[in-house]
């Protein structure tokens, strides 16, 4: 278990939590402020070995790597001063435990022998930021697609894989990055969220990516939402939607009364299909994954409703590309 400093905090509304005390001889972080926007961190009683980890925490929970610290006083300049308790920590995190999480974390991952499946990630690299919803098949990208507004860059990140995110987390821990920040799920392996920033002497060269959505195969994970919307109870509700293919798009407001669709704002689709209940469409997505047609899907977390949906992507080139929807607003009335 890692070893964590004693912290002294001195005219800060900010309180130590969680702190362990194990000898006398273990140095005392020391947290003063400086301004209104600055504090000034060092350590007392002396010298931290590389490793040790400057966190932060707004709930005692979720803690945040900040600086590595080496054995001089470190600074960082605070964004504004916070408006509720905040929490600091040193604790010790080598290379040889990042070598070892991730070795661990891969082979659960491994066990599982995953071939075909999707998620979602949002990511910051050079600051850009991403969501991304990924499709693997065979163990390799067959479709990616950015779930930001219109209007954003376009940036991607979501064209790797799980592995692929490994292979980048072991090239940071083989190149000595200056930090490595990685939580992996306990069971499942995969890498919940990362933080690398190989260099403190450059900038723009960290990125950081959260996995939001579980990898999972695609037929699954309809499934589940399917049966998160049916437990919803919903009947009456309206949504937008954005429908695309190279030849045809449509965006209008569909509204569903006692299991009938009609469109409410826009122009009559001339596709039957793109008019659908919240039901249906799920149906539809089944019948595509079913078909075995290249397919992926965004589902809201909370009713299990379809926020993006894919179908036959990566058609020949004589067929198109295939059709998006984009689900939106969606209400209950």
């Amino acid at each position: 278990m890692p070893l964590t400093l004693k912290i002294i905090c001195r005219e800060l509304g900010w309180l130590p939590l969680g702190f362990i005390t194990v000898a006398e001889a273990i140095p005392t972080l020391l947290v003063e402020k400086e301004s209104e926007n600055a504090i000034n961190v060092s350590v007392v009683g002396g010298v931290v070995e590389p490793g040790w980890i400057l966190q932060d925490t707004y709930n005692g929970d979720d803690w945040r790597d900040l600086k590595v610290l080496e054995g001089t006083p470190g600074r960082f300049a605070l964004s504004s001063v916070p408006t509720s308790t905040r929490f600091f920590r040193a604790t010790q995190k080598s290379l040889a435990t990042h070598q070892e999480a991730l070795t661990q974390a891969r082979a659960n991952w491994q066990a599982l022998g995953l071939m075909n499946y999707q998620y979602r990630s949002k990511t910051s690299v050079s600051g850009f930021l991403t969501d991304d919803l990924t499709l693997v098949e065979g163990r390799r990208v067959k479709e990616w697609t950015s779930l930001l507004p219109p209007g954003f860059p376009g940036f991607s990140w979501g064209d790797q894989t799980v592995d692929n995110i490994f292979n980048r987390l072991q090239r940071a821990i083989d190149n000595n990055a200056h930090m490595i920040v990685a939580r992996y799920h306990p069971h499942l392996g995969y890498p919940e969220s990362a933080y690398v920033d190989q260099s403190e002497l450059i900038a723009d060269e960290e990125w950081g990516v959260s996995i939001i959505e579980a990898p999972a195969n695609p037929e699954v994970a309809r499934a589940a939402h399917e049966s998160l919307w049916s437990r919803s109870g919903v009947k009456d509700y309206e949504f937008d939607l954005k429908y695309e293919t190279t030849w045809l798009g449509w965006e209008g407001t569909i509204r569903v009364i006692d299991g009938s669709a009609e469109v409410v704002s826009g122009e009559v689709p001339s596709l039957w299909h793109i008019v659908m209940t919240i039901d249906e469409l799920l149906a539809y997505i089944g019948a595509t994954l079913a078909a075995g047609e290249v397919s992926s899907a965004a589902y809201d977390r909370e009713l299990g409703i379809p926020q993006f949906f894919s179908r036959d992507w990566h058609l020949t080139i004589v067929d198109g590309p295939g059709e998006r929807f984009w689900i939106s607003g969606f209400h209950q009335l």
